[in-house]
């Protein structure tokens, strides 16, 4: 009963949507490769990395939780718990849980904490634009502070009340870093509107789109997060694990958005591979530069 009150309740606010946006939709086709190339296991790109020994993972880490008066089992606890888990695996020091909405409360953490880059983990109904604008600004209020260059990393898992993105973030602020959207698979209930939002935020360099369908995984509004908690993960789960790691480590290392979005379409061609799924044009990355490089596409055929 509890579970039904929390989707009836949040469907006031989120409702359905279908569709994914991509800022290069002409590139979303089916990918033929040359014969004998494969492209899984590219070099640097298919695994995560360790932790990094610097002060970065010394961090606090922000949990920006869902609805604040349900369970701890299936909303605000889903967020605690992924927070926590990052924080053992060693991507931050500790957790902070924003539980009323106030992201002011980080200033203080932020100036007594070593490093420069912090993560935040927006869920549902904590993923709101003013939410997230307000987390830069206090971001910014550490840094003035302390006279050290801050900057906050949003991971927004289907986030509610994004779609005002565009007149809430100044995506060029210093103090914004990378910003990742983890949404669900086409037609879950709550999925949000991405394509709601500013095309300003959308193909900004620092923006990363990561849909459920992409990587081979069919998460429910709940998912991302179960999947990230499991305490015995199927091969699937792992696969939400493997992206949580990826994005935690590459803020952690300071990598930058170009080659974390090749580490994401990395990962997307060992599943789709794994799963004998089509390979997309736009997750390869021909011409050999950086860590990311992947075999010249030979041709290309409309998606099915």
């Amino acid at each position: 009963m509890r579970t039904l009150c929390c989707i009836a309740l949040l469907a006031l606010v989120g409702g359905c949507s279908s569709g994914r946006y991509y800022s290069h939709q002409d590139q979303m086709v089916v990918a033929s490769m040359p014969a004998g190339q494969p492209v899984k296991g590219l070099a640097g790109c298919s695994a995560t990395s360790a932790p990094p020994t610097t002060g970065q993972g010394g961090n606090t880490l922000f949990v920006h939780p869902g609805m604040l008066s349900l369970s701890a089992q299936w909303d605000r606890g889903l967020a605690v718990n992924g927070g926590q888990l990052l924080v053992r695996e060693g991507y931050a020091g500790r957790i902070m849980e924003l539980d009323g909405r106030d992201p002011e409360r980080m200033v203080q953490a932020m100036m007594a904490d070593p490093g420069q880059r912090f993560i935040g983990l927006h869920y549902s109904m904590g993923g709101g634009a003013d939410l997230v604008a307000r987390s830069v600004a206090a971001t910014r209020q550490a840094s003035l502070a302390t006279g050290r260059p801050m900057s906050y990393f949003p991971i927004l898992v289907d986030p509610a009340g994004f779609g005002a993105a565009g007149d809430k973030l100044d995506m060029d602020s210093p103090y914004l870093g990378q910003l990742f959207v983890l949404v669900s698979e086409e037609g879950a209930t709550l999925r949000p509107d991405i394509e709601s939002v500013s095309r300003r935020v959308l193909d900004h360099p620092k923006t990363h789109l990561l849909y459920a369908e992409d990587f081979g995984l069919e998460w429910s509004h709940f998912g991302a997060l179960t999947d990230l908690t499991a305490t015995r993960p199927n091969a699937r789960q792992r696969r939400s694990h493997e992206l949580f790691a990826a994005i935690a480590a590459g803020i952690n290392a300071g990598t930058t958005a170009s080659v974390l979005e090749a580490r994401f379409d990395a990962l997307k061609i060992a599943y789709a591979q794994a799963d004998h799924r089509p390979i997309m044009a736009a997750w390869l990355h021909p011409g050999g530069a950086g860590p990311c490089s992947s075999p010249v596409l030979t041709t290309a055929m409309p998606r099915r």
